[in-house]
């Protein structure tokens, strides 16, 4: 119970009920995740990373790119979808690998583990995610296509740095001079 003066002058009670059982239910439910197949049929046709551009023939059609997080080859499809997967990988600039961690996929805000990638050694590099995909078996059939988007990461930065030049390109015929 609760008194309460009202401007008028007159007092007020007001009956305040908590239930410690209504907390307990609270504390109890869980967000139930959505099978991947679904979550893919709901956001295949129609979300902000996917980019649709129009074959260069009539024969070759539409073809679908996605820019999401955790989509290594940007293709969209079932397979490579940073979205609807439990388990993702994404290499990105810095160098640095982002895995999804499964178990806490529905909360995306605790769902990401970076790891930092030697960026000036890429032997350590490769052999870091082979020792976080293939040996754990963590998405081991994107393995090499992390370690292919991991190579070529590493050879831009290599000319962006400064370490590598770019070779000189001949304009014509006799460009000689």
């Amino acid at each position: 119970e609760l008194a309460v003066s009202h401007e008028d002058g007159r007092d007020i009670t007001v009956l305040i009920w908590f239930s410690p059982q209504a907390s307990d239910i609270e504390r109890r439910l869980k967000m139930s995740p959505a099978p991947e197949a679904l979550v893919f049929e709901i956001v295949k046709k129609n979300h902000c990373f996917l980019q649709k551009r129009n074959g260069r023939t009539n024969r070759s059609g539409r073809i679908s790119f996605s820019t999401e997080p955790g989509n290594l080859k940007n293709i969209h499809s079932s397979k490579f979808s940073g979205i609807s997967k439990d388990r993702t990988i994404d290499i990105s600039a810095g160098p640095t690998m982002t895995l999804k961690v499964a178990k806490k996929a529905s909360n995306p805000s605790k769902a990401k583990r970076v790891v930092p990638m030697n960026s000036k050694n890429f032997r350590k590099s490769i052999a870091t995610i082979a020792a976080l995909t293939e040996k754990v078996h963590y998405r081991s059939d994107l393995a090499d296509i992390a370690n292919a988007r991991y190579a070529k990461l590493y050879s831009a930065s290599q000319y962006s740095s400064g370490v590598k030049t770019a070779p000189e390109v001949k304009a014509g015929r006799n460009s000689s001079e």
